[in-house]
């Protein structure tokens, strides 16, 4: 009887049909797999079957999207530029106020969100750092003070990412993909602050590590200043400032305390100002718009009472530069149209990358963007895809704008989450470079100190790679971002949600309690916290180990359902959905009988 069962057991596994089962199943596996990359469907004539006339249409055709990409990315990148200058002019001078309290500054935690919120407003780190670095020259705040805000400014930056993945939002698995491509580099900042905030206010090891670096080093004995060359700027900037122009330095001289600047228009509208002064007439008035012949002159009070003024000579020319509305006003009406060519250049550049990236091409980029060096040599893969994140953002200064361009890739299966990951890392090394050009840019006098806060913002991004790449089972953020994505992926409104948490209420309510007091910031943090470590513990324990736990912990279903389940929450936003587009189909009908009863 032995021997006959298995005979059959052989026959079983020999059959074909057992082979076309198992083939089944495996396909049914992957396809479960929502992280899986996409087959590749080669549905592409060869170039030999083709006409005379096919392959000059194929080759004006492959032109054509060439030139449609490469546009679309253009004013892709001019379109994040716009929205970081339209930013800068809605909270700016809210943003550059506030680094003025030195009593917030020396509290590290409200150091750390003040940075957060400082790049959500101007949407661009390196101003942030910039910020940071013009505060420590001024002696406005100490190096150790600038340390927790160069942290948040890691934060705030990859909020640009998140709104790029936005544009996935109608296809369910490419906008899963997506939003954790974007969010991947959400959560390697916010876990490399968690570990390193703490590390750095009980020993201080990146202010004392950067200060033993600069004190080896020997700098420049000349007073003059160095210009900062940006490869990207150079590209972007004549077509971001035939629309805008924003005084960066105006924001360092608000954040350095300066009164004045507060008082005036961040937006730039002069290009050249004179070296000379004039006093005005007796009879005009600060007010009196009528005075000049040129726009664009500032005018002041000297100290002994007289108001005089200093001309432009070469006023400049952009689109909002007639307009009398405030900043504020401008920056609202910047944004509106930067989103709608933001939204417009994603769009048709994901549409037309899908389309040219088929065929043999698509599956040939994919197996070079997604493989891995052969044998041993396996392993050095991820630190290779590392250093090209790194010097592609070296030379386009970018973070941002790098790590935006790939989030589409990601969301349309051709770069892979965990290659993604290990770009995002490079480009947060990468973006560093523009921190130490600002410190080289300075005096002779004042670059040691600043050198010192750039190299603090380097050593703290090689700390943070050093902590959650080389192991893979400390690359947590990966799968906290593939956690987001699925959640994202099954509720929609989470995004929003997401975004507003995570960027403006969570440093919104941290910085309010850490400015008010410790007492204030500790009695609401240790509990919340202790909270959340308790869950994430037990959460472990149920997927792994269950015995352990009592039989009541073994689940959360002893929970009422709205604290252990966001469909109670699902459920609330599909009513108020259904009765907005009852109401829209009501006003349809009614205009429908309406027009009906017109005609006859």
């Amino acid at each position: 009887m032995q021997e006959t069962k298995l005979e059959l057991d052989q026959t079983d596994k020999e059959h074909p049909c057992s082979v076309h089962n198992d083939a089944i199943k495996a396909e049914e596996a992957e396809e479960d797999d929502p992280w899986a990359l996409p087959e590749v469907n080669l549905q592409y004539t060869k170039w030999s079957e083709l006409t005379s006339g096919q392959r000059c249409a194929r080759v004006l055709l492959g032109i054509t999207k060439t030139a449609l990409l490469l546009g679309c990315l253009y004013f892709f990148v001019c379109s994040l530029d716009l929205l970081s200058n339209s930013f800068r002019l809605i909270g700016g001078k809210t943003a550059g106020s506030v680094f003025q309290n030195s009593a917030i500054l020396s509290n590290p935690v409200a150091g750390l969100m003040l940075g957060v919120l400082a790049t959500v407003l101007l949407q661009s780190s390196s101003t942030t750092n910039g910020i940071a670095i013009s505060l420590v020259v001024a002696k406005v705040c100490s190096v150790r003070d600038a340390i927790p805000i160069v942290m948040g400014a890691n934060i705030g930056t990859s909020i640009t990412n998140t709104l790029v993945s936005l544009g996935q939002l109608g296809n369910r698995d490419h906008f899963r993909r997506a939003f954790a491509g974007a969010t991947v580099h959400d959560m390697f900042n916010w876990v490399a602050v968690c570990v390193l905030l703490p590390l750095e206010a009980a020993t201080g090891y990146l202010y004392h590590l950067s200060k033993a670096v600069v004190g080896a080093m020997s700098f420049p004995e000349n007073g003059e200043k160095r210009r900062r060359q940006q490869f990207l700027k150079a590209i972007t900037t004549p077509f971001t400032k035939l629309i805008i122009r924003v005084d960066k330095k105006l924001l360092e001289e608000i954040a350095k305390g300066n009164d004045d600047a507060y008082h005036k228009s961040i937006i730039k509208r002069c290009c050249k100002m004179s070296s000379a002064r004039y006093l005005r007439p007796d009879n005009s008035s600060i007010s009196d718009s009528s005075w000049g012949n040129v726009s664009g002159s500032t005018i002041a009070v000297n100290k002994s009472g007289a108001i005089e003024t200093q001309p432009c000579l070469k006023p400049c020319q952009f689109l909002f530069r007639s307009v009398t509305w405030s900043d504020t006003t401008v920056g609202v009406v910047l944004l509106v149209l930067t989103l709608v060519l933001l939204s417009a250049c994603f769009f048709t550049l994901v549409r037309t990358l899908y389309s040219a990236l088929r065929g043999p091409i698509l599956k040939l980029l994919k197996r070079f963007i997604n493989a891995d060096f052969p044998g041993r040599l396996s392993f050095f893969t991820g630190y290779v895809a590392i250093a090209i994140g790194t010097g592609v953002t070296m030379v386009i200064q970018s973070s941002s704008v790098f790590t935006s361009a790939l989030t589409p890739l990601v969301g349309i299966g051709i770069l892979s989450l965990e290659r993604m990951y290990a770009l995002t890392l490079g480009a947060n090394l990468g973006t560093t470079f523009t921190a130490v050009i600002i410190a080289l840019s300075q005096s002779s006098s004042d670059m040691p100190i600043a050198f010192q806060v750039a190299l603090c913002h380097v050593f703290f991004n090689v700390s943070g790679t050093l902590i959650f790449y080389p192991l893979p089972f400390m690359r947590t953020p990966i799968k906290m971002a593939k956690f987001l994505g699925n959640t994202t992926a099954k509720y929609r409104w989470f995004v929003a949600v997401y975004m507003i948490g995570m960027f403006v209420a969570l440093p919104s309510a941290v910085f309010g309690l850490s400015s008010a007091s410790w007492v204030a910031l500790v009695c609401v943090a240790v509990p919340v916290a202790t909270v959340v470590l308790m869950v994430i513990v037990i959460n472990g324990l149920q997927s792994r180990k269950p015995t352990v736990l009592p039989k009541i912990l073994r689940s959360w279903d002893f929970l009422p359902e709205c604290m252990r389940s966001l469909e109670p929450c699902d459920r609330m936003f599909e009513k108020i959905a259904s009765k907005f587009t009852c109401c829209c189909k009501k006003k349809e009908t009614e205009e429908l009988q309406a027009k009906r009863e017109e005609n006859l």
